[in-house]
């Protein structure tokens, strides 16, 4: 493993100016704008999640949503981790060529 994530600290407590990059970064990613790939994997699954959320009665849907919300917390911690620590690595290549 070249890192050990329990070596860097990755909160937003105390990495503040990554995350704020992040943050200015994501909105460029992702602005309402569906690349090509993510057309195609659209078109392939168009109508799944529709007919998946109408077939549940109220209280499966109620689970459903919450589950749904649990992942999305999850993949915002993980893409926020996954940016810092890709910035580190990057950072610290970048001082190891100026060595």
């Amino acid at each position: 493993m070249l890192f050990d994530t329990k070596t860097f600290d990755l909160s937003t407590a105390n990495n503040q100016t990554l995350t704020d990059l992040y943050g200015l970064l994501d909105g460029y990613s992702d602005a309402g704008n569906r690349s090509p790939e993510q057309g195609k994997i659209d078109a392939k699954y168009a109508g799944a999640y529709e007919a998946l959320v109408s077939s549940f009665n109220p209280k499966q849907q109620k689970w459903f949503s919450l589950c749904e919300n649990e992942q999305t917390e999850t993949e915002d911690l993980r893409a926020t981790q996954a940016f810092i620590l890709g910035f580190k690595t990057a950072l610290r290549l970048a001082l190891e060529g100026m060595k």
